[in-house]
């Protein structure tokens, strides 16, 4: 996390000292209040750093947690209908007055040269993922009609970086991805687990458990998962899938399990709760990482491998180079 505060330091050019007087406000169209890395890693360390940190995000409600002020906007059905969360968000910023703005999803760079323009204040952007690229692997899109939406979303966002003064990334391969802008203004945050969540003893469990945590979508192999259980049907076998997933893709998996007659062996469990994911990897047995060779895939590690590595569970993961060369490393899988 030092890296993410130097960011934030050279931005408002203060010392440490300073910083009860610095409000930050994390602000998310779509991820949950609880996400581990805005909430966690990023929110809740620049609160133990001193700084007065305010959270705009899907919850229940608001509250105060961890010393991060947590503003709840409704939960969405589906993903693509956060675009009309721009003005509550923009309304919640003109209500809490930051001094500086970090953005966690790519709809929300729309709104930098307002924010840029009515409050003078230095916005910081979050690329959880190198978007252009995540568009071209979109399931849901015409197949031609990605590469089309992919190149409009580069340069529309190049214009719009010309607005922030900070760029937060989760690996240094993706500098490159961003050369043109300023280096000394980006920062890496990687998604590594934190290591204090994971349990230091594993119980045996009579059944099989193997477990899949994040997002469940099809380019992330979930119905392979699905699949693959159902042709284990001489051993005790069970699967869970713990993340959050928009109803309509939960119904088409739900058919998937239906159709295998899995509905006593394979449960879907919508939550980011890390207490509910801490329990669910004690008692699991092996970790599943399936994901499909595309773009956003070949040149990152994902954080649930290493979730599982550090909950002492063997992995089943894609041949994908830069996982293989870890994994046979490790020897973990």
């Amino acid at each position: 996390m030092a890296e993410y505060l130097f960011c934030i330091f050279i931005l408002q050019t203060s010392s440490p000292m300073k910083n009860k007087n610095i409000h930050v406000a994390h602000l998310s169209s779509v991820h949950q209040a609880d996400d581990l890395r805005i909430f966690t890693k990023e929110a809740c360390s620049l609160a133990k750093a001193g700084f007065k940190v305010s959270l705009v995000a899907q919850a229940e409600k608001d509250e105060r947690k961890r010393d991060v002020s947590i503003y709840h906007l409704h939960r969405v059905a589906k993903r693509r209908h956060r675009i009309f969360r721009l003005w509550d968000i923009w309304r919640m910023v003109r209500q809490l007055k930051p001094k500086l703005i970090h953005l966690h999803d790519p709809e929300l760079l729309l709104l930098a040269p307002f924010m840029k323009q009515r409050f003078s204040i230095p916005v910081i952007f979050d690329a959880h993922e190198i978007v252009a690229k995540d568009i071209r692997s979109k399931y849901w899109l015409p197949v031609w009609l990605r590469p089309v939406l992919a190149n409009i979303y580069s340069i529309l966002e190049r214009v719009l970086f010309t607005w922030i003064d900070g760029l937060v990334i989760v690996a240094d391969r993706f500098v490159a991805d961003y050369a043109a802008f300023p280096q000394n203004r980006i920062a890496v945050v990687r998604n590594y687990p934190v290591f204090a969540e994971t349990a230091a003893i594993k119980n045996a469990k009579n059944r099989a458990k193997l477990i899949y945590v994040g997002r469940p979508t099809p380019i992330r192999g979930v119905e392979e998962m699905i699949r693959a259980l159902s042709m284990v049907v001489h051993y005790n076998s069970v699967l869970e899938l713990i993340g959050p997933v928009d109803e309509v893709y939960k119904r088409e998996l739900s058919k998937l399990i239906g159709k295998y007659n899995l509905a006593d062996r394979v449960k879907i469990t919508v939550t980011t709760d890390q207490e509910h994911i801490s329990r669910a990897l004690q008692e699991a047995q092996i970790g599943l990482v399936l994901n499909y060779p595309v773009p956003n895939h070949l040149d990152s590690l994902p954080t649930k491998a290493f979730t599982y590595m550090m909950n002492r569970l063997p992995l089943i993961a894609s041949d994908i180079p830069i996982w293989k060369n870890v994994i046979e490393k490790v020897g973990c899988g």
